[in-house]
C-alpha cells in the first residue's frame, strides 16, 4: 500500500505530543514506554490523519522480519517481544490492546497473531526452497527483534547481565528477572521467560563514534591503516586469504583496549578474534573455544578479575 516507515523516522511528533497530553497515562500503564516517533502507535497515528485511505485498505500489519517469513511460509505471525515495540501492545496480559490500537486508527483485527520467539511457526515450502536455496521442510523459527536476539546472542541471560552496543542507534541494556517500567527507559521482556530488559537508548550512535574519530583520533587512525584495518570496520579487510595472525589479533586489540595489561589482553583477543570469526576470518594459530564464555566472566577477566564456575 505504501513504503515502510522506518524506526528513524520523525513525522509523527505532533501526533505523539497528542498522544502523551491526552493519553500518556494510560499508555505508559499499559505498554510501559511513552510515545515517541520509534513506536508504531504514533506512526499509524499519523498515517490516519494524512493518508487515511492507506488504513482503510489495510488487510495486516506485519514488521519486517515477520514479513519477510511471511513470503516464505505464508504464515503471519509476530512474537510478543517485537509486539512490545508498537505501543498498542498489554504488557500485563500479553496481548494486544484494543484500547490502544483505536488510538493508532485500528483495529487488533489486522495484527498478526502473537507466538513466542523460539516457536516454530512453518517450514519452507518447495516453491521457496526453489527460489532462496534453503532445503524445503526446513524448519522457521519466529524468532524476535534485534536487541533482544542481541541480548541473547552476547550471553546476557542472567539478571544483572548487560550488554553495549553502538551501532546506528546505541543502547545500553540491563538484564533483569522482572519488569522495571521507568519513564527515562524501555522495558521489554527476554528470550529466556520470565526474564526482562532495561533499555537506555539513543537513535544516534554510530554516527556520533565517526565524528569522535575524526576529530581526536587521527593518530589511532594512522595506526589502524598500518596495520590493514579499514577505517570503521575494526577488522581487517583480508579478502585474499581471509586470515589473521596471532601477532596482529594483539595489536588490534591493544589499539582497540589500551588500558589492558599483560593478564586481560588475553580476554580482549579472544573477543576480537570472535568478531572476526563472525565475519569468517580464520584466525591462525588459535583454536575457537569450546567451552561457552558468558559475558560476566569476559567483563570480569577485562577487569583482572577470576569468576569461579
Amino acid at each position: 500500500l505504501r513504503r515502510t516507515i522506518m524506526w528513524t523516522d520523525q513525522r509523527s511528533t505532533a501526533e505523539c505530543a497528542e498522544l502523551e497530553a491526552e493519553h500518556g497515562e494510560r499508555i505508559y500503564a499499559t505498554a510501559y514506554q511513552h510515545p515517541t516517533p520509534t513506536w508504531t502507535l504514533p506512526q499509524l497515528r499519523w498515517l490516519s490523519k494524512h493518508e487515511p485511505e492507506v488504513l482503510r485498505r489495510t488487510r495486516h500489519i506485519l514488521f519486517v522480519k515477520d514479513y519477510v517469513r511471511y513470503l516464505v511460509t505464508g504464515v503471519a505471525v509476530t512474537d510478543h517481544i517485537e509486539a512490545q515495540g508498537t505501543l498498542f501492545y498489554d504488557m500485563k496480559k500479553r496481548a494486544w490492546s484494543e484500547e490502544l490500537a483505536a488510538l493508532a486508527g485500528i483495529s487488533c483485527e489486522v495484527l498478526p497473531e502473537l507466538v513466542n520467539p523460539v516457536d516454530r511457526v512453518g517450514e519452507v515450502p518447495p516453491e521457496a526452497a526453489e527460489r532462496t536455496g534453503i532445503p524445503a521442510g526446513t524448519p522457521v523459527i519466529c524468532g524476535s527483534s534485534d536487541s533482544a536476539a542481541e541480548d541473547y546472542g552476547a550471553g546476557a541471560v542472567d539478571p544483572g547481565d548487560a550488554i553495549v552496543k553502538l551501532a546506528t542507534a546505541g543502547n545500553v541494556n540491563v538484564m533483569t528477572a522482572e519488569a522495571h517500567p521507568h519513564p527515562q527507559t524501555l522495558t521489554y521482556s527476554h528470550i529466556v521467560p520470565g526474564m526482562w530488559y532495561t533499555v537506555s537508548a539513543t537513535n544516534a550512535a554510530a554516527v556520533c563514534q565517526r565524528w569522535f574519530r575524526d576529530l581526536f583520533c587521527e593518530a589511532e587512525k594512522i595506526q589502524a591503516e598500518k596495520l590493514g584495518i579499514k577505517s570503521g570496520s575494526g577488522i581487517p579487510q583480508i579478502q585474499a586469504v581471509g586470515t589473521l595472525s596471532e601477532a596482529q589479533l594483539r595489536e588490534i586489540a591493544e589499539i582497540k583496549f589500551p588500558d589492558l595489561n599483560a593478564n586481560t589482553i588475553e580476554a580482549a583477543m579472544e573477543i576480537i578474534a570472535g568478531t572476526a570469526r563472525s565475519m569468517g576470518v580464520r584466525i591462525e594459530g588459535r583454536e575457537m573455544k569450546k567451552k561457552y564464555v558468558p559475558s560476566r566472566k569476559v567483563a570480569a577477566m577485562l577487569q583482572g578479575k577470576t569468576i569461579e564456575e
